[in-house]
């Protein structure tokens, strides 16, 4: 099966990020794809911040398509057809629902992020929800080679 559009999850300058970065990269060439570099912005974790900082979301807004745009110029270097998608939202509702619909998305590609249990019951894992709830097919990317201090992308 080839893939015409691939959706790459990317979340912040971390290794999970990095490495799924990167296998969407080759995804793409190797199949003459259009990539989605995409970052939801889970407003619900910045519910009672936000509520007196208005600025708030939107600077974190900013900040992730300023990443995005980066890593934009990355991909159309090595040949890839690049977009964005900077949103706001629950991550796995916003992808499932609204994302891939309306890109046609037939494979999504997010980093394992693991995280410890508090992060997890705070926020849930986005890999599972996505491998739940997505009528695409996933590809969960773990990273390889752990270097510590090394800041990726």
């Amino acid at each position: 099966m080839a893939y015409q559009n691939i959706l790459v999850c990317l979340d912040s300058e971390n290794e999970p990020t990095f490495h799924a970065y990167n296998e969407a990269i080759s995804f793409a060439r190797n199949e003459s794809a259009t990539l989605y570099l995409c970052s939801i912005i889970n407003t619900k974790a910045y519910g009672a911040m936000s509520r007196y900082d208005k600025n708030l979301v939107p600077q974190v807004k900013q900040m992730a398509t300023d990443y995005l745009s980066h890593l934009h110029q990355k991909a159309t270097t090595a040949g890839v057809n690049a977009k964005l998608i900077v949103d706001t939202g629950l991550p796995v509702q916003k992808i499932v629902k609204s994302v891939v619909p309306r890109y046609n998305i037939d494979l999504i590609i997010h980093g394992a992020t693991g995280g410890n249990k508090i992060e997890k019951a705070l926020e849930g894992s986005i890999s599972k929800g996505l491998i739940k709830k997505s009528q695409v097919d996933c590809l969960v990317v773990k990273p390889r080679d752990i270097k510590a201090g090394v800041k990726y992308a």
